[in-house]
């Protein structure tokens, strides 16, 4: 069916004369039972494609979640802190040596009870402090240093961030990567 064109009107007239043109059953109707329909049918629709697509997003940019210390072999050294007296003042000592840490590739973590602070820019599993203290069987109050091949390096009482980079640095590896800066 041919939509009606609608001579030219006067402002009196042009609401009623316009409107019913385009509910003579014309495909783009928007009559009460046309917007019934298309809210029926299509609105699941509307409220989906954005939350799809939220979803694809976030997941494409994510970092994935981190459940252990294995995914960071061969990219980073680990500092792990457990359980120590200080553990807001050994964040803050971390946290103040950013372009040292980063230097070294170095991520640290910082476990108090069932939790960790860390530098690690992604998240944390819920399991990842029990399967850190499952491998590495850390003792309370230790900062344990692993290496980027994933071996125990280091073990200190204190948190001695001048120490650790001066085991670090006398590393074959770490002094390859210096070289080659």
């Amino acid at each position: 069916m041919v939509p009606k064109i609608a001579p030219r009107l006067n402002s009196s007239n042009t609401t009623s004369h316009v409107s019913e043109s385009w509910q003579e059953g014309h495909p783009l109707s928007c009559t009460e039972t046309g917007l019934r329909r298309f809210s029926g049918v299509y609105m699941k629709y509307i409220i989906l494609i954005p939350v799809l697509i939220f979803t694809m997003f976030a997941q494409a940019e994510g970092v994935p979640v981190l459940s252990d210390l294995e995914s960071l072999v061969w990219m980073n050294r680990v500092i792990v802190v457990n359980e120590t007296n200080n553990e807001s003042k050994d964040v803050q000592l971390l946290k103040s040596y950013v372009a040292e840490i980063d230097d070294r590739d170095i991520i640290w973590f910082v476990i108090s009870g069932d939790h960790a602070a860390t530098n690690h820019p992604g998240q944390l599993s819920r399991d990842f402090v029990s399967n850190t203290r499952n491998k590495l069987e850390p003792v309370q109050g230790k900062v344990t240093l692993i290496g980027k091949d994933g071996g125990i390096k280091f073990q200190s009482d204190s948190l001695d961030l001048e120490v650790i980079f001066s085991e670090i640095d006398a590393m074959p590896m770490r002094q390859f990567e210096m070289r080659n800066k």
